[in-house]
């Protein structure tokens, strides 16, 4: 196995475990690219009250220091190419206040 698949593997499970501990169920849906019917594949599933999200998990040298500096204080950032779907970039304590109630 190489060295970035190891870093994403223990990315993967530090993710889920950190949901784990903050009482979430959540696991590792340990598919990669494309299911037999085509259909895409994510990282993780965390399921909450009323629905499952997806999620993909990112762990790189290089990310750009440029979107911490642009979040700073805030509780938020958007990112938005031309003609693409707007991102939220939420640091960890804010993502964690969103979901705790919906647990």
């Amino acid at each position: 196995m190489g060295k970035a698949k190891n870093k994403g593997d223990n990315e993967e499970r530090a993710v889920v475990n950190l949901h784990r501990e903050w009482g979430l169920d959540c696991e590792r849906t340990l598919e990669r690219g494309v299911r037999m019917d085509g259909s895409p594949t994510w990282d993780i599933d965390l399921h909450l009250k009323d629905k499952t999200l997806r999620g993909e998990c990112k762990c790189r040298e290089s990310i750009g220091d440029w979107i911490w500096d642009h979040l700073g204080d805030s509780d938020f950032l958007t990112l938005r190419k031309n003609r693409k779907a707007r991102l939220y970039v939420v640091p960890e304590h804010v993502w964690k206040g969103l979901i705790d109630g919906q647990a």
